[in-house]
């Protein structure tokens, strides 16, 4: 029997796994020490199980590439692409891989294990991880309950904002986007469309590959929203983020170069 099929039964064995994986470079000590302190906090008579563990540490992993939650059926089907292994810059290949070890294991196997106090299914109390199965067919995910609770809270505010509708002059926006997005009428401009579709609700998405226009369109509309928000009304309140300084920096020269090209100051912060 090799050491990954004995360490999906053995915690004190995949706890030394991890701590392998840690040393590499494969997982942070973070990951590691997760589950080494949620091994603490069990008792004897219903301890964690080994791919509790493992499943918790992976969790932790994938927050630290910028995801909210693991991906248990996508993690079991291409480990390697779904926990973005191996990393640029370890410092060798462990003995035991993670690939290896997730390929003794089954979905059902997984969730049989982790049905456990430290896991709950419905983010009710206060467990650490929280599981959650969304879809037709189900697709079980796996949260930090911290980045579950944020996901919830942006959820409900989405959806606050769904229930109530823009009302607008769609006559007058046309004639505001017609200025804004000067040329023939005959093609498709599916950043004026974009425009015309956000403008009229509470919440959108603008999305795009690169030099598909996505700043030229949200600064259009920024310029739209604040033409037509009526005179008597508080001016528009305009928040701008970036993920990183380096992002911001771009977003700040790419915003200044289309209001130069647009030439109206339309409040738009830069």
């Amino acid at each position: 029997m090799t050491i990954a099929e004995q360490a999906i039964n053995n915690s004190e064995l995949m706890l030394s796994l991890l701590r392998d994986w840690a040393r590499a470079g494969w997982i942070r000590w973070l990951d590691a020490e997760l589950a080494d302190f949620l091994y603490q906090q069990t008792d004897s008579q219903q301890p964690a199980p080994a791919l509790l563990l493992l499943a918790a540490a992976l969790t932790s992993h994938q927050s630290g590439h910028g995801h909210v939650c693991l991906d248990l059926q996508y993690c079991l089907l291409e480990p390697d692409r779904a926990l973005s292994l191996p990393p640029d810059h370890a410092s060798h290949t462990p003995d035991t891989r993670p690939a290896s070890v997730l390929s003794c294991i089954t979905l059902p196997q997984w969730l049989e294990a982790i049905g456990h106090p430290l896991i709950t299914g419905t983010g009710a109390g206060s467990s650490p991880l929280v599981l959650s199965v969304p879809g037709q067919p189900p697709r079980p995910m796996l949260y930090l309950r911290r980045f579950w609770q944020y996901e919830q809270q942006i959820s409900k505010a989405i959806q606050q904002r769904l229930l109530h509708r823009t009302r607008l002059d769609d006559g007058y926006l046309q004639t505001v986007l017609d200025e804004l997005f000067p040329g023939p009428t005959t093609e498709v401009n599916w950043q004026k469309i974009a425009c015309a579709l956000a403008a009229r609700s509470r919440f959108s998405i603008i999305t795009g590959g690169p030099g598909t226009g996505k700043t030229t369109t949200v600064v259009r509309l920024l310029a739209a929203l604040n033409r037509i928000n009526p005179a008597d009304q508080q001016p528009l309140r305009i928040r701008l983020a970036a993920p990183t300084g380096k992002a911001a920096v771009r977003l700040s020269e790419s915003i200044t170069s289309q209001l130069d090209e647009l030439r109206y100051p339309d409040n738009i912060p830069t």
